[in-house]
């Protein structure tokens, strides 16, 4: 067989079918994705991507995905398909989607849901069904009915409570909706959409309800919704939002063709606005026929009104007046401390027992107290070698707390809950003001809590919000304020961290610290320490939370940190994480520092630990500012004699440097760095951050920098002394000003550092006195890093060069 006869014989098979079959036959629309973001009462996001299967200008069979996510954590994902045929000027179409939906409380269900339409130049119609097919019903744990509100059926009779059990349900039912749509002709793009809609329940109410929907296209991409509804149980819900569209047939949004309406989105869920399953879920209560005993160890306290109960045996019908060591001791073990809103007080520290709940109670001891009605407590309360120990919905005040003397302190305790707790205490001329004592404890939960301490002092003073030694805490939900002002030093710290084999959780909570002082000031968000050598880990977890600490020192120096961990020969991990804020600022006319994170780390031993930092979607902000000599980092890291590993990732950090001094002194400088690590090993990430560094000076030197990366010298006992790190996707801008000396910015700093650079933005501008000694850098590097070409460079003021080393750096950043 001749081969170049066959193949020619094929190509011109081939070409001749080519004209024949295009891809507009086999896929004639562009696929379109529509994303709607609704705020408003009830937010949401919905997306819907329709795919063109087959099909021409007459007719089109199509798959469907769509998704939607409410405001209340509840989600649902679509799996359908659908066809539209072009029918006596109107687009007539069916479609069949396969739901699975994700309530609020975690569970989960399908749904089939079928629909109908007709879509015209003036009308629309369609009629869309929902129904589940499994998991319609879900019952929760029992619960007495006063833990959801309804106090109806609790009742108290000496050191007895009992109570109907409810158990929490929820459910979902079949629904239907149908809409009619009106395009107005004299505003084209413009629909206005009523709507019907009803879901049916088997065991709680049904809905009905109405709903009304308008849509302009502003451009062929983006849109504005405005949508309502009421019903008789969700009531009224309004959103409003923006429409995004991509592909689909339509061209221009003012002169919208029927034909080109093949790729509208399929419209669902008119019900359900602000929700993500395609079915709302209905909760209700199932109440049990009888009251159930739920303690007989609980013992009543009020405050003291009068003359008082001349019985007062702790019974309901004849409670404690006031609250004594005495009669919590005489309740023992396992006992629920109810006690009534009023003001308590007690000269020395009253102790709980193990097992014990003290919990403030509101009308008649049927609810939990809530703000200015939980009781009053003018003395502190201790924990000590107990276990299972809550104290709930009480606030304490110590007008003048003793020093060193916390009003909550837990030791050798396990298990111990603090919720919905307000601690305030106020000190004068104390060297330590401390609000919350743990030591050698584990499982400790503070929530839902608001801790503040102020303190004044003629000389010297510090103050902690919670002090941790050795002890496993998690904080959740939770704002603590401390301040301290004084002539001398003052020292404040929002949470304290000392010992070995520390566990530390922030979540959802605030920390504000602050201190104010003629001489030196310091305030620090978080301030962990571990001095003595240990194998055992810390861990230390931020998420989601804000930390601001402010120092002023008006003669000496400020020192701002958010968070500060030092650490000696112990392993530690950090992780600060979603979306997590902290912001440093410190002010002196001498010396002001202010550090985002400030983490030295060192070891000695002959296995050395591992010390880990993980920054993700954070924002990081410092700034300092002096007449003289002002360092800002949003994160430094020293850790010398360890192994390092770093990973920091979608987030921003901002060093500002201000030094204001008005006549030159050798030693003024204003430094600004984003990120400063140091270390004989480093290995990590930093990718698709934005570092921002600013210094400027008026007498002094300046010197900004994105990202400083050095190799400590000196071996690391056991490990190679070697550092490998990515850097990309990263945005970094250095900017340094001196209107009297010398100027110095880098994008990138790297000593000794193994690292491999690539798609980075790099801005660097340097302005100084002196020309010939000022310099801006891209990236000044020995030559150990590996720089790809794509990254870019934005380079400007004196001597601007993208990439070089020199030691005029080294001698100044040192």
């Amino acid at each position: 067989m001749q081969l170049k006869p066959l193949t020619a014989s094929l190509m011109l098979i081939s070409g001749s079918l080519m004209p024949l079959i295009t891809l507009a036959d086999i896929f004639p629309y562009t696929p379109r994705l529509s994303v709607t973001g609704l705020g408003g009462s009830n937010a949401s996001v919905q997306a819907d991507a329709l795919i063109p299967l087959v099909g021409d200008n007459t007719q089109l069979g199509y798959g469907d995905l769509q998704g939607r996510y409410g405001k209340d954590d509840s989600w649902s994902g679509s799996l359908g398909a659908g066809y539209r045929r072009l029918l006596n000027n109107a687009i007539w179409g069916g479609y069949l989607f396969v739901d699975r939906n994700e309530t609020g409380f975690g569970h989960h269900f399908w749904s089939i849901s079928p629909g109908i339409e007709r879509l015209s130049e003036t009308w629309d119609f369609r009629l869309n069904g929902y129904l589940p097919v499994n998991n319609k019903n879900w019952q929760g744990e029992p619960r007495p009915a006063n833990q959801v509100g309804i106090r109806d059926y609790i009742k108290f009779s000496g050191h007895t409570v009992s109570d109907r059990m409810v158990t929490p349900t929820e459910e979902v039912g079949k629904g239907v909706d149908v809409e009619v749509g009106y395009h107005l002709a004299e505003i084209p793009g413009l629909i206005l959409t009523g709507a019907a809609y009803h879901y049916h329940y088997r065991a709680t109410a049904n809905v009905t309800g109405i709903g009304a929907r308008i849509e302009y296209p502003i451009t062929k991409y983006i849109g504005v919704v405005l949508s309502d509804s009421y019903d008789n149980e969700q009531r009224n819900q309004i959103a409003a939002g923006i429409k995004i569209n991509l592909g689909g047939a339509i061209t221009d949004p003012n002169k919208i063709l029927l034909s080109q309406r093949f790729t509208d989105e399929v419209k669902r869920g008119i019900g359900v606005l602000g929700k993500g399953t395609l079915i709302p879920t209905q909760n209700g209560l199932l109440v049990s026929n009888q009251n159930q005993v739920l303690s007989n160890k609980v013992w009543f306290f009020a405050p003291k009104v009068g003359s008082g109960d001349v019985v007062a045996d702790g019974t309901f019908e004849h409670p404690f007046i006031g609250m004594q060591q005495e009669d919590i001791n005489k309740a023992g073990q396992n006992a629920w401390l109810y006690v009534q809103s009023g003001k308590y007080g007690w000269p020395e520290q009253i102790n709980l027992q193990t097992g014990q709940i003290l919990q403030g109670r509101i009308t008649d001891y049927t609810l939990p107290a809530q703000q200015e009605q939980r009781p009053l407590f003018h003395g502190s309360v201790g924990i000590i070698n107990q276990n299972d120990v809550t104290i709930d919905s009480v606030r304490f005040n110590i007008d003048q707390a003793r020093d060193n003397d916390p009003t909550i302190a837990i030791v050798n305790a396990n298990n111990v809950l603090v919720n919905n707790v307000l601690l305030q205490q106020n000190s004068l001329n104390n060297n330590l003001t401390l609000n919350v004592g743990i030591n050698n404890s584990n499982n400790i939960l503070i929530k839902d809590a608001v801790i503040e301490n102020y303190a004044l002092s003629d000389e010297g003073t510090q103050v902690i919000g919670i002090n941790s030694i050795a002890s496993n805490v998690a904080v959740e939900n939770t704002k603590i304020y401390t301040y301290a002002q004084a002539n001398s030093y003052a020292r404040t710290i929002g949470i304290a961290v000392t010992g070995a084999g520390n566990s530390l959780s922030v979540r959802n909570s605030t920390l504000s610290v602050g201190a104010g002082s003629d001489v030196e000031a310091s305030a620090i968000g978080i301030a962990a320490e571990y001095a003595t050598p240990s194998v055992a880990e810390n861990r230390l977890t931020i998420e989601h939370s804000t930390i601001n600490a402010s120092a002023s020192g008006s003669e000496a120096k400020a020192l701002a940190n958010g968070i500060k961990i030092e650490d000696n020969n112990q392993p530690v991990k950090v992780s600060i994480t979603h979306g997590t804020v902290i912001d440093a600022q410190a002010q002196s006319t001498l010396l002001a520092q202010a550090n985002g994170i400030y983490f030295r780390a060192s070891a000695t031993t002959a296995v050395p630990p591992k010390s880990e930092l993980y920054v993700d979607n954070t924002t990081i902000n410092s700034t300092a500012m002096g007449a003289h000599k002002t360092e800002s980092q949003g994160i430094y890291a020293n850790t010398s004699g360890q192994h390092f590993e770093v990973t920091i990732k979608d987030s921003r950090l901002k060093a500002n440097a201000t030094s204001n001094s008005t006549a030159a002194v050798s030693l003024d400088n204003a430094t600004a760095t984003a990120i400063l690590l140091e270390s004989p090993v480093i290995h990590g990430n930093i990718m698709n951050n934005t570092l921002i560094a600013n210094a400027s000076a008026k007498f002094a030197n300046a010197s900004a920098m994105g990202l400083e990366i050095r190799k400590a010298y000196g071996q690391v006992n056991g490990i190679a002394n070697d550092s490998e790190l990515i850097i990309s996707g990263n945005t970094l801008t250095a900017k340094a000003l001196s209107e009297y000396k010398n100027a110095y910015s880098a994008g990138m700093y790297l000593a000794d550092v193994s690292t491999f650079i690539a798609k980075n933005t790099i801005n660097s501008h340097a302005q100084g006195n002196y020309p010939d000694l000022s310099r801006a850098y891209g990236i000044a590097t020995n030559g150990q890093a590996e720089i790809t070409d794509d990254n870019s460079y934005n380079i400007s003021g004196h001597n601007a060069i993208e990439g070089t080393f020199t030691h005029d750096m080294i001698k100044f950043s040192s």
